[in-house]
């Protein structure tokens, strides 16, 4: 694991002493983002509530590292995040921003690595559901899980391409 990742893994916000992780406040987040992002109805987004956190990162925070295999999905509730990827000779190589409605972690569902960090660039909130429980939701949606490849592989040809063209840069 990179080592920017591993000193970053107990920085999040989260920990500030406050009552920012309300159950109406995820309620509200699973409302307006994950529940369009999973084509989820009001059932399903009261079932995830009990599998759900908020989570908020500072700006500059690294919210994903490339290398790992995520064990959630987070969906980007404000603010924005970065993907980078680090070419060969170490320089920082952006590939996209996501913003409100934007989701990380997709490899979790294939168990392969991120191919790309995330960062925050200004103060972000996301909403992560663990693993099992997306699976749960999608195997029961074949076009999401389509759609779900698609953007997958989207996302690695962006890696590929923008990792290209810093090379011959």
């Amino acid at each position: 694991m990179d080592l920017v990742c591993r000193a970053a893994e107990k920085l999040h916000l989260d920990g500030a002493d406050d009552d920012f992780s309300t159950t109406e406040r995820l309620r509200d987040a699973l409302k307006a983002v994950v529940g369009p992002a999973l084509r989820l109805n009001d059932a399903d987004q009261q079932t995830l509530l009990s599998h759900a956190r908020l989570l908020r990162y500072g700006a500059g925070e690294i919210v994903q590292c490339a290398g790992e295999v995520p064990v959630e999905m987070m969906f980007v509730v404000t603010g924005l995040v970065r993907l980078t990827a680090t070419a060969d000779d170490g320089s920082v190589v952006p590939i996209t921003t996501l913003e409100e409605g934007g989701f990380l972690g997709l490899t979790a569902l294939t168990r392969q690595p991120n191919l790309s960090n995330a960062y925050a660039i200004d103060e972000v909130t996301t909403v992560e559901i663990g693993r099992e429980h997306v699976e749960h939701l999608v195997m029961r949606q074949p076009l999401l899980l389509q759609d779900f490849g698609h953007i997958l592989e989207e996302r690695q040809s962006q890696v590929r391409q923008s990792l290209h063209r810093e090379w011959f840069n």
